[in-house]
């Protein structure tokens, strides 16, 4: 009988299911720092800017704050696939997507 992680060891398209799950925790967990990081420097960057009277500042912030989630994504999908082994075209098109974000 084989162990309950003996799974784990399972290949599927060159990669173990242990690094695909390691990729995605990678992703979920990059891609929650991206966010809360988004936050917490927005949010504190437009308490300083609503004290100055400088308009640039404000600009600013509010371009930050448009940084979308789907640029996040893709930063995290890029960097979580890193490790895995996969086809050269396939890495050319998520290093496009990367580009492009």
């Amino acid at each position: 009988m084989h162990s309950p992680q003996a799974w784990l060891g399972t290949l599927v398209f060159d990669n173990t299911v242990a690094q695909y799950a390691t990729a995605l925790v990678t992703l979920l967990g990059l891609l929650l720092i991206l966010v809360l990081g988004k936050r917490l420097v927005v949010g504190a960057s437009a308490r300083w800017a609503a004290r100055t009277s400088s308009r640039f500042d404000d600009f600013v912030v509010k371009t930050a704050g448009r940084t979308g989630n789907v640029v996040f994504l893709t930063l995290a999908l890029y960097f979580s696939t890193l490790p895995l082994e996969m086809d050269p075209r396939l890495r050319a098109c998520l290093k496009n997507l990367f580009v492009l974000a």
